[in-house]
This record gives structure tokens, sequence and C-alpha cells, in this order.
């Protein structure tokens, strides 16, 4: 008869924390931000079990190795932050008083490894108004191009999140003479749950309106739960089959510009970061662009401001 190890003891009982403090993170976020944490919480997990360490709670110390390790094996300084940012998460979540992560030993090992490695993150590029019109102008009058023409203009002048617009239900869009207003249900930034509304104004051009052009979906769509969904069938009555997924969102975007020759590295959040990279050439004020982003800090918001404004306030100008 085999006998279980001490060693063997210990790892069982390290899986058993790990999966209750995952059940506890499961239960505060959305199924993208779950679905991040777990993947990364499992990778601490299993470099804490080969080496026989425990993961939860975590020493900084272990915590410090762990980073330093991700540095030598060449990953980027965005891919160590999240990292840290799940380890952080499933000890609060769990009740650890003594969060590693906050400690001084583990916030010198990240400035550190920032300082070798650079801490500039590769981001997706905006797309910006000129871009937006160039889409709109490829799509014909088929029911996929009515669909997307909907989904590409209320994606980019509601600030959508791809998460927020697929998840959009037909019962949470109400249009009003000024334009059309979206519940969102739950979003990155609304963990409870409690709902807040995007309102897009009418545009004046109305081959641009997202108003006019979701007004087109609903028309020509048969009803369904979800606002944005598959279209069946090449020919008869249009069918929608289930809701699309974020990724097809992705793709979508990654396709119509690389087909349009637009010039760029494209993904989902592009016609979010395009909303506010526009907003912010227009002058707009923070406070409106959170307002329909959802954001609550102004910390993302400025990261965008700055960019879009770069060569209006610099000091190079009229140098010469």
């Amino acid at each position: 008869m085999n006998q279980i190890t001490p060693v063997e003891k210990q790892i069982e009982l390290l899986k058993k924390e790990v999966d209750s403090a995952t059940k506890y993170m499961e239960d505060s976020l959305s199924e993208n931000t779950k679905r991040a944490y777990r993947i990364q919480w499992d990778q601490f997990s299993a470099w804490c079990f080969v080496r026989g360490i425990s993961p939860m709670p975590s020493e900084p110390e272990v915590v410090c190795v762990f980073i330093a390790w991700l540095a030598d094996n060449n990953k980027k300084v965005a891919t160590i932050a999240r990292m840290l940012s799940s380890i952080s998460k499933a000890h609060r979540v769990a009740g650890v008083v003594a969060n590693p992560i906050g400690t001084e030993i583990v916030k010198a090992a990240f400035s550190g490894i920032k300082r070798r490695l650079g801490s500039d993150q590769s981001r997706v590029d905006p797309l910006e108004a000129k871009d937006i019109k160039k889409i709109v102008d490829s799509f014909d009058v088929s029911v996929e191009g009515i669909r997307n023409k909907a989904l590409i203009l209320v994606g980019y002048f509601g600030a959508f999140r791809r998460s927020e617009l697929v998840a959009v239900s037909r019962k949470d869009v109400k249009f009003l003479d000024d334009g059309v207003r979206i519940k969102i249900a739950k979003s990155k930034t609304d963990q409870e749950g409690k709902g807040f509304f995007k309102s897009i104004p009418k545009v004046k051009d109305e081959k641009y309106c997202p108003v006019l052009a979701l007004q087109d979906w609903i028309n020509v769509a048969p009803e369904s739960r979800f606002l944005f969904c598959h279209i069946e069938g090449a020919s008869g009555p249009v069918k929608v089959g289930k809701k699309l997924s974020d990724r097809m969102i992705a793709r979508l975007i990654n396709r119509l510009t690389f087909n349009l020759g637009i010039k760029g590295w494209f993904s989902g959040h592009s016609l979010r970061a395009g909303f506010v990279t526009s907003a912010a050439k227009a002058g707009k004020s923070n406070r409106s662009i959170m307002k329909m982003t959802g954001h609550k800090t102004y910390a993302m918001v400025d990261r965008y401001v700055r960019l879009a404004n770069e060569f209006e306030d610099n000091a190079a100008n009229g140098l010469l």
C-alpha cells in the first residue's frame, strides 16, 4: 500500500488553498477578467508548486524571485504587472491581511525590472474619425453590412469595450428624440453590476450617424435577446443566431483595416481608444469623455489626451 508522503500532503493542501482563493476571485469579476486572473494565478501557483512553496499566503521574497524569473525569461513589463495584480487580487479576496504586493521589497524589485526592461507597453492604435468614415464607406447594403455598420458606429461613438458591446440586450436600448440611450448592465469598472447608461447623440451627417445605423439594423434583424448577433443563412428570411463574441469584433476590425489599407496595430479596443483620442483632439473635456467611457479616474483618459495633443502643446513649436 502506497503511503502519502509529507510533500504530497503539502501540495494537496496548497491546491485546496489555491482553489478557495480562485473561487473568491471569480465571484467578484467579469468573465474576461476572471479568465485572465485564473490563467495568471495558475501560472504563479504552478511555479510555486514545482518549488514546494505556498502561493497562498505568499512571502514577499517569493514574489520577488518569481517576477525576476519572469523578467529573465523575456516577459514584458506589462505582463509582469498583470501577474502582480492577479496575485494581489487573490490575496485580497481571500482575506489575507499581509498582501505581499504592497511591500516595499516587491515594489523595489518591480521598479528595478521596469528600469532594466523599460516600461513602454505596446498598445493598439486608435481608429480615429477618418478611419471610421473609411470603414463605413466600405459597407454594402446587405444584412451583414447593415449590422457591421451599426456595430462600428455604435462601438465608436459609445466608446464601448468590446465585451460591453456584445453584451448589450435589446431591451436596454431606448431611442429618444436626440439620440439613443443604451444601458450597460455590467462592465469592467462596474463589477457589482449596478449599471450605467451611454447616451449617444445623433450625428448631422446621416451616413455616419450611429443612431440611424442602429435603427436600420433593428429594422432588418428579427427580434433577439442580444443587440448584435450572428446572421444565419445566405438566402431567404433573415435569421439571427447566438450573440457575437468579443473576439469576433477584434477579428472584424483586423480584417477591415487590413483590406482597406489602414496602417496600424488594431484590435477591438481601437474603437474605444479612437473615441477618446478624437474627442481629446476636438477639445472635449476629460469629464465629458469619462462620462461616455465609464472611467473612474483621470489617469487612463489623460494618457490618450497627452498622445492626442502631443503636437499641439509642444515646446518645439515655432522655434524656427
